[in-house]
Parts: structure tokens; C-alpha cells; sequence
């Protein structure tokens, strides 16, 4: 079976970018002049895109490279970007795009480029929204060039450059040099008159150019009629003339006129005989040298050597450098690639005419061929471009080893997982089935992409490696199994199973792994804070926190951080949730990673934190920021949705109602697509109470009906139930079901106190006031009105008191009137007053007399305000 031959000129997994993608090759010596093209590229800069189009060989490099060395002395800077099939990945294709871009300005792109250190490919809008961004703020006109746009075949990154097309700032144009067409809306500018066009008919040559390259750049003396009639063979194509001038060459000149005759054919049947008429009369040195190095997609002379010498003859690197600056003077379809010559690459045309005749003269030879070139390249430490030649010359074991030793950083930090993903699919299964880190990284890499259903297979891939395994090398492996597992218990909603299993983990791994324990103690702290246990989760954050915090887990750190301030939150530590965001951002300076997705967690929730101080507009701010953070990582979809939800909150709280509908329809949509736990419990939550502001009260019930019918059937979400029955609760309060409302919040108090979720606690006591209030218990609603007071006056809590309007002012003024916490109850009065409720319109329709209270009374309420539970209460 034929061999197929691959470019490997990709390195996708490695970090390092090709600085030679980002380089326009000059223009060859004596290269005829287009002056008549270059000044069409330049007017053109004046619109939004300019597309080169033409076949192979016909000039479309050459031309650019003229039109940006002739530019006159400020014309706009041009950055330039070479596209190769490895650019199908649209994190890569983003990361050399930010690369590019980043000539013009080093710090242009950098929220956007800090992003793609992400488990998945970040969602397209929302990423290029931030490169857009800080392209508006560049001062002056620049040209931003994608050469070899064909090689694009990803519908996310065709849509990723129309998008940018459509918001494209009026300083930066695109030039595109393609094969064909590219599906861009080519129309849609054409018509408004925002594209140049510059195809094949344009770049052919003309008579004249053609006399030009022949007679004075391949110095051949022509005669004009000769040059007409290869003209009229080769239609002008640019590589068809070369190829036949390169021919002539060598031919006597009384036999030129005869093979000018001679030549006919399709532009295809050309280039095969005039390449092979070229590839003929070279030495042999030079043919052997051509077809080794053909399977490379970069040239340079320690690999050349690598590859082109024989076993064992120690070819040295200087003969090959000689050789490749040999082929660049003799104009032999090799491309530079930097100016040092250093870096080159063969003409496409060119190498794959050589590509086809190694195979078809040497096929044994090419596994050979590439598995110098990979070792060439481990041992210079390129393990992505040594892995790729591995699976080149058929050795997937080398392959996977290779692959093995690159990716363990990449999983956590690199931002290229899906690549990564993408490299372990293309190895046959049995070579990653006896590597259980292999196995075991792919599992972890799943879980962060969220890609749950193909996780379980590799983790009995692992369980099948090890089972030979003595017990005491076994316990590691174990532990991070377990640790896998314990996060989808917990997505299943089996919390406690899910608790268990991260024990078991946490036991079973070694106290050195900061990695893997970080992890752990991370997904252990998500699900006690699922099961409704603040304080657990908290200590389990605060531990993740600390464990996490070293250059290669500072992702895991941040995110802790971030959870931690939820957790504290929670608890109704505000104060200190607001020095923990200050200590994650610190942290993430620190490491020089500001920008990351992961500090999107403590922005979140810290965004909660200032909303419920009543700062709306920073928390607005950072409400945005986190979601435009964590929705560029599938791993951080969770945390992305509690923004969107928070962001709701807060526009509901200034009133704008619509903009909360918004959100919340971005919450769901998010919740949705990346499959996030009870999405829909927690959106719904929100929805109910957005409901309840519009006045919309029959929705409100049939949710609750709804919900009814699913408890009945014993679902228990832990802390998500705990929201949705004390939404349930202030919907019977609504419905005027005291008896029902006073019932349940006396068990949900009980729930919120016993996992320290003392937010909920004070909106418990908050609605029990509302209630008592209603039925006429005065007496006892400041009863419960100060428990929640003393609960929430040292963490500072406004909102969750304003946003409950007029039943609230009621009970703040009779607190005020029995003179119980007149500072904090005042300062709540003057946040309600601000929020647009009136505190006269109380005053008018109601004499406050307030109840005298009991002894009894008062002692409960001395209780209260000491800030006792319940439990405490009932105790004494």
C-alpha cells in the first residue's frame, strides 16, 4: 500500500510559535517588476480586505513580498501570518493571529491571548470581541496579511475571520492571499466597494514581463518571437515560465527554439515534465538531497543533515547548509523563510512533485526518512514535530511516547487542549491503552473540556494497565481515578457518592503531587458546596488554594481562589470573601498571568459580594469581565452561568428588567450547549424572581407547580433545593399560605444554618418577618427581623434588604420606631429609598404603632441580636 507523505510543519502542541510564519519573504533578486499590481494592493489598503487569488504558481507571494519591500516611506505596517494545514485549529490559528498582530503593538491582544490557556477552543465571538477591542485603539492605519488561506478548511475559523471582517476597526485591513475562494462575504464588500481584487487574469504575465524575466533575470537572449510563443504555451503562468526557463537553461541556445515548439500541454502535464526536466539535470547530490528533504516542512541545515545523510557518514551540518543556499541562488523553488538563511521551505508545486517521486522511486525508504527527522527533532527538544514524524513513518509507540512526555504541562497551562485531543484521536488505540499516564492525562483533559462521556472508557484503560500493577504502585493511580470519578458522581448529582470518592482519592495520592491533590481537594470543594456544606467547601478551597500555588498549577490556584471567595460568600463572610479576591488577583499578578480566564471565578464572585454592598456599577463591571473570562474555558462554563445570574440580579436591581431577561436567556443558553449541572434549577430560580418584578404571578406558580412534581419524586440537589424551596416559600407567602410558608422556612432555616449558608439564613428570617408581618404579628416579625439584622449588620448586606420593596420598609420602620439597630436599620431605609421605594408612601398609609413586646419577646430577641442560630436558641 503507497506510503502518504506528509508535511509535518506543525508544531501543535509545543508552545513555542514559528517566528518564520510571521515573515514575508523578500522579493528574489531580479525579480520583474508589477508595479502596475503593487499599486492596486496599496489604493486597496483604503477598504477592509484585499484577496490575492490565483492558482499554484502564478506569482501571489512574490508579488506581496515586492509590494512590501517597494512601499514608500510611511505606508501603514503590514504584519504578516504564513497558514499551513496545522492552522486548522482554531486556538492555534488565534494564537499565530494574536502572534501576528502583536508586531505592530507587544501587548495588543494580550486579554485574548492569556485566554486560550483554556481545556477548549474559547468561543469565537466572545474571544475576537476582546482582540477587536484593543485593535479600535491602534493610532494609525495598519495591514494585517494571511498567505496560503487556503490551507483553511475549519468552518470555526472561516467564521472567526468573517466576524472579524464584519467589526474590522477602519485603521486595520486584510489582505488575503488564497488558492480559491475563500467563503468569506466576497459579495457583501464587493458591493459596497470595501474589497481589491487582484486574480490569476492580473497576475498573468505579459509579453513584456515575460521578455524581462526570461532575457534579463534567467539571462537566456531570446528571441521575441521565442518569448511570444512560450508566452502563448504557458499563458502567462509565472511557475510554467520558470520551470521552462530553468529548462533552457542548460540547452544549447540553437536547440532552445526547438523545445519552445515543442512544449505544450495543460498547466498540470507542464509542471510534471518541466519539474522533472529540472529535477533530471541536477547532480545527483542535489536529487538525493531534494527527496530525502522533501517529507520537511521547514528546512534548515542540522535537520537537512539529519535526514539527507546516510547512516552513519556524520554528514555535516555545514555541506547542507551549503547545499540550501546553492538551491536559493540557483532560484531552484526553494522559499526563505527568515533573512539570516537560516529557515527555508520548498515552493508547494515543487515539493510535491518531489513528494511523488520519492514515492514512487524510494517508498521503503520514507519511515526511514522520518524517523530521523524525529529523532532529530526529540533530541532537540521539538517532541510535537518529533511525534508528528513518528505517526509519519507508522510508529505509533514512538509516537505516544513522544506525545507522553509533552503533554502533562500542556493539560493545565498550554490553552491548546483540543489540539492535544486531537493528536491522541489520530493514535491507534492500543498505543495509548498500554500507557496508562497517557490514558489517565486524556481522562483529565476531558473532564476539563467537558467532554464527560468519553471519559470512562480511558479510565478502564487504566485500571486494565495497572491491574499487574504490585499494591503500592497502584495507590497513585487509583487516587487519580477517583478523583475523575468523584467530579461525574458529582455532575450526576450523586453527592454523596461523589464526597467519597474524592476522600478515597485524596488518601490514595501522594502528598507530593500538588497537581493532582490541588485538583482533588478542588473538585471535593465543588461538591460539598453542591451538597449545601459552605463551610466544608470553603476549607476545601482555602486547601486547593495553597496547594495550587506554584508557577505550574497556578490555574488551579486562581480558580480555588475564586471559589473560595463563592464559598465565603456564602457563609456570609463578605469581608473576608473581598480579601481573598484581592489575594487571588495578587497571586495572578504575581505569576504574570492577570488576564487568564481562571481569575474569572473571583471576579464572579466577587461581583456578588459588591452587588450586595450596593456598589451596582463595579459590580456590573465585574460581573462582565469574569463571564467574558470564564466562557472562553468549557472547564469554567459552571462559573461563567453564576455570572450571568449575578449580572441578572444586579440589572433587576436597577430596574432594567429587560436587560436581567437577557441574562438570564444567556445563562440558559450557556447552561445548555455546555452541559452545565442543573442549569435549568438555578436559571429557573432566577427567572421566578425576575416573574415576580414584572408582575407576572401566574408564571411564578406554574414553576412551582412544576417543581412540585419533580420533589414529590425524592430529587434532592442540596444547596440548588435549598434556593428553590425559599423560592417556593415566598411564593406561598404570595399565595397567602402562611401556615405552609412558616412550615418550610423553619426547615430550611435549620438546613442554611447547619451547612453555614448564612445568606440564605438571613433571607430566611427576612421572609419570615414579611410573613409574620402579614398575618399581623408585628411582635414577632421584629423577632425575626432582627435575627436577620444581627446576622447581616457586620458583613455589611444592602440588597438582599432593598430588593424586597415596600413589606421591607414597613418592617425597618417599625424597627426604627422601637429604636432596635438604628444605625445599620437607617442606613438600610436610605439604600431602599435610593432604590426607588418609597418610604413616604409607608408613611402614608400606615400609623405605626408599635406592638409592645413580652418579656418573653424581648429575651428571644435579645438572643437574636447576640446572633445565636437557632439551634443555639432552642438550647437555651
Amino acid at each position: 500500500m503507497a506510503r502518504v507523505i506528509r508535511s509535518v510543519d506543525q508544531d501543535t502542541v509545543h508552545l513555542s510559535l514559528l517566528q518564520t510564519k510571521l515573515f514575508l519573504p523578500p522579493p528574489r533578486r531580479n525579480l520583474v517588476s508589477r508595479r502596475r499590481l503593487t499599486e492596486r494592493l496599496s489604493t486597496g489598503t483604503q477598504g477592509s480586505l484585499t484577496v490575492v487569488i490565483a492558482p499554484a504558481g502564478w506569482g501571489k507571494t512574490s508579488l506581496l513580498g515586492e509590494w512590501h519591500a517597494h512601499r514608500h516611506t510611511g505606508a501603514s505596517p503590514v504584519a504578516w501570518l504564513s497558514l499551513d494545514e496545522g492552522d486548522n485549529d482554531f486556538v492555534r490559528f488565534v494564537r499565530y493571529l494574536i502572534a501576528a498582530l502583536q508586531t505592530f503593538q507587544p501587548d495588543l491582544g494580550h486579554l485574548a491571548l492569556t485566554s486560550l490557556h483554556s481545556p477548549q477552543p474559547p468561543p469565537a465571538q466572545a474571544l475576537l470581541t476582546l482582540l477587536l477591542n484593543d485593535l479600535a485603539d491602534l493610532s494609525d492605519d495598519r495591514v494585517l496579511g494571511l498567505d496560503d488561506y487556503h490551507a483553511i478548511n475549519n468552518p470555526e475559523i472561516h467564521g472567526a475571520v468573517a466576524f472579524l471582517l464584519d467589526h474590522l476597526p477602519s485603521q486595520l485591513h486584510l489582505l488575503i492571499a488564497s488558492r480559491f475562494e475563500p467563503p468569506l462575504p466576497l459579495a457583501r464588500l464587493r458591493a459596497r466597494g470595501q474589497l481589491t481584487e487582484v486574480r490569476a487574469v492580473d497576475l498573468r504575465f505579459s509579453p513584456h514581463e515575460a521578455a524581462t524575466f526570461l532575457n534579463d533575470s534567467m539571462a537566456l537572449q531570446l528571441s521575441m518571437d521565442d518569448v511570444a510563443a512560450l508566452e502563448t504555451r504557458t499563458e502567462g503562468w509565472i511557475a510554467g515560465l520558470q520551470l521552462a526557463a530553468l529548462s533552457l537553461r542548460d540547452r544549447e541556445p540553437h536547440h532552445r527554439h526547438d523545445f519552445i515548439t515543442t512544449l505544450s500541454g495543460t498547466h498540470r502535464y507542464v509542471l510534471d515534465y518541466l519539474a522533472g526536466e529540472v529535477f533530471d539535470r541536477q547532480p545527483g547530490d542535489i536529487q538525493r538531497f531534494l527527496l530525502y528533504t522533501s517529507i520537511l516542512g521547514g528546512l534548515s541545515s542540522s535537520l537537512c543533515a539529519a535526514v539527507a545523510g546516510e547512516p552513519g557518514d556524520g554528514a555535516p551540518d555545514n555541506d547542507a547548509q551549503s547545499m540550501l543556499e546553492r538551491l536559493d541562488d540557483a532560484s531552484l523553488f526553494i522559499v526563505r523563510l527568515d533573512d539570516n538563511r537560516i529557515w527555508y521551505r520548498y515552493h508547494h508545486l515543487f515539493v510535491e512533485f518531489l513528494r511523488e517521486r520519492l514515492r514512487h522511486e524510494q517508498p521503503d525508504l520514507i519511515p526511514e526518512l522520518h524517523r530521523r527527522a524525529s529523532h532529530w527533532l526529540a533530541e532537540n527538544g521539538r517532541l510535537a514535530y518529533a511525534a508528528e514524524h513518528s505517526l509519519a513513518a507508522e510508529d505509533s509507540e514512538e509516537a505516544a511516547r513522544l506525545i507522553e512526555q509533552a503533554i502533562r504541562p500542556t493539560i493545565w497551562q498550554s490553552g491548546e487542549l483540543s489540539t492535544l485531543q486531537y493528536w491522541l484521536k489520530r493514535l491507534p488505540r492500543s498505543a495509548t491503552r498500554r500507557r496508562p499516564r497517557l490514558s489517565l492525562d486524556l481522562a483529565w483533559a476531558l473532564l476539563w473540556s467537558a467532554q464527560i462521556d468519553a471519559i470512562e472508557p480511558r479510565l478502564q484503560d487504566v485500571e486494565h494497565s495497572i491491574a499487574d500493577l504490585p499494591a503500592s504502585d497502584v495507590a497513585p493511580w487509583r487516587g487519580e481515578i477517583s478523583a475523575i470519578r468523584a467530579e461525574l458522581a458529582s455532575q450526576a448529582g450523586e453527592i454523596a457518592t461523589a464526597i467519597d470518592l474524592a476522600h478515597h482519592a485524596l488518601e490514595a495520592l501522594p502528598q507530593d503531587d500538588r497537581l493532582a491533590r490541588g485538583a482533588t481537594t478542588g473538585l471535593l470543594g465543588q461538591a460539598y458546596l453542591l451538597g449545601g456544606d459552605a463551610v466544608a467547601a470553603g476549607h476545601a478551597f482555602a486547601e486547593a488554594f495553597v496547594l495550587g500555588q506554584a508557577a505550574d498549577t497556578i490555574t488551579l490556584a486562581l480558580i480555588a481562589g475564586g471559589r473560595l471567595v463563592q464559598a465565603q460568600t456564602l457563609q456570609g463572610r463578605l469581608h473576608q470573601a473581598a480579601a481573598t479576591y484581592r489575594q487571588t488577583c495578587e497571586l495572578a499578578s504575581l505569576h504574570g498571568v492577570p488576564d487568564t480566564p481562571a481569575v474569572g471565578a473571583a471576579q464572579v464572585y466577587m461581583a456578588d459580594v459588591l452587588r450586595e454592598w450596593n456598589d451596582l456599577d463595579a459590580a456590573e463591571d465585574l460581573a462582565r469581565s469574569g463571564i467574558a473570562h470564564c466562557v472562553q474555558w468549557a472547564g469554567l462554563a459552571g462559573l461563567a452561568l453564576d455570572g450571568y445570574l449575578s449580572l441578572a440580579r444586579l440589572l433587576q436591581a436597577r430596574g432594567d428588567t429587560g436587560g436581567a431577561g437577557i441574562s438570564l436567556s444567556q445563562a440558559s443558553a450557556l447552561g445548555r450547549d455546555a452541559g452545565v449541572s442543573q442549569y435549568a434549577n438555578r436559571v429557573g430560580v432566577a427567572q421566578v424572581r425576575l416573574w415576580l418584578e414584572n408582575g407576572d404571578g401566574p408564571a411564578a406558580m406554574r414553576w412551582a407547580d412544576e417543581r412540585a412534581d419533580v420533589w414529590r419524586q425524592g430529587e434532592q440537589g442540596g444547596y440548588v433545593d435549598l434556593l428553590e424551596h425559599l423560592m417556593l416559600a415566598r411564593l406561598y407567602i404570595l399565595d397567602r399560605r402562611s401556615g405552609d410558608a412558616e412550615t418550610l422556612l423553619g426547615r430550611l432555616l435549620t438546613i442554611a444554618e447547619d451547612g453555614g449558608l448564612m445568606g440564605c439564613a438571613i433571607e430566611i428570617l427576612m421572609l419570615r418577618a414579611v410573613c409574620l408581618q402579614a398575618q399581623g404579628q408585628a411582635a414577632h416579625a421584629m423577632i425575626a427581623l432582627t435575627g436577620a439584622l444581627s446576622r447581616a449588620e457586620s458583613a455589611g448586606y444592602i440588597r438582599l434588604f432593598a430588593d424586597e420593596g415596600l413589606p421591607m420598609i414597613k418592617l425597618l420602620q417599625e424597627a426604627r420606631a422601637r429604636a432596635l439597630m438604628p444605625t445599620y436599620v437607617n442606613s438600610l431605609l436610605a439604600a431602599c429609598e435610593l432604590s426607588g421605594a418609597s418610604v413616604a408612601d409607608v408613611h402614608s398609609r400606615d400609623t405605626l404603632l408599635p406592638e409592645p413586646l413580652t418579656a418573653r419577646e424581648l429575651e428571644l430577641l435579645g438572643l437574636m441580636a447576640a446572633g445565636l442560630t437557632t439551634s443555639e436558641i432552642a438550647a437555651q
